[in-house]
């Protein structure tokens, strides 16, 4: 679980982006099916979509700065994903955490083409989900537009909709990786015990 916290090292991002960051789009991923699974309604699932070809790129990128949001792969590109856990006053106003906001715009920085920042409360209700979505693209840093959130999970595949839908969590993905154990250059498959997911304790 992920708290809302302003200390994202922008210039240590962009410096390990200029160092690591490729280009070109990875193959179509195989995707999980769904599973029932509720959302608390005081948890806002984030992630961005991004456009860059190989999630562990991406991971090591994120994982360079301590940020540990799981990363995984899409037909479009990897995504960094995470779940913050939010205080009523938040809940309340619709804030969004000013973390995700500065992920988003320092992983706007890897296309011309920028970032989308979705964000989702949502809940079970008797007559299926409920709640918002949100999506928001920041191109080089800027916010530039509000999206239809409909019209941007129709061009996602089934993994970006399962877990911005709360029906499964981000590191759980097939294909998830931890950025924190890319940047250590951890196998996944070893016996190496492995930290949590999400922001190193303080």
């Amino acid at each position: 679980m992920t708290h809302p916290s302003d200390d994202f090292d922008l210039e240590a991002f962009n410096q390990a982006f200029a160092k690591e960051f490729g280009e070109t789009l990875a193959d179509d991923p195989e995707v999980d099916p769904p599973v029932d699974e509720q959302s608390d309604p005081l948890h806002l699932i984030t992630m961005v979509l991004t456009p860059v070809a190989d999630a562990r790129i991406l991971a090591r990128l994120m994982g360079l700065v301590e940020i540990g949001w799981p990363v995984f792969p899409t037909k479009t590109g990897a995504v960094a994903a995470t779940v913050f856990e939010l205080d009523e006053v938040a809940a309340l106003t619709d804030t969004t955490p000013q973390e995700a906001i500065t992920v988003a715009k320092a992983l706007s920085n890897t296309s011309e083409f920028g970032v989308v920042l979705l964000t989702a409360r949502v809940g079970q209700g008797e007559d299926g989900a409920t709640g918002q979505v949100h999506a928001v693209r920041y191109v080089g840093g800027e916010q530039v537009e509000t999206l239809s959130p409909g019209v941007v999970l129709a061009g996602a595949d089934t993994t970006v909709e399962n877990v911005i839908f709360g029906h499964t969590s981000p590191d759980q993905v097939k294909g998830a990786l931890n950025p924190l154990d890319v940047a250590r250059d951890v196998d996944p498959d070893s016996d190496t015990p492995k930290r949590r997911w999400g922001r190193k304790p303080r």
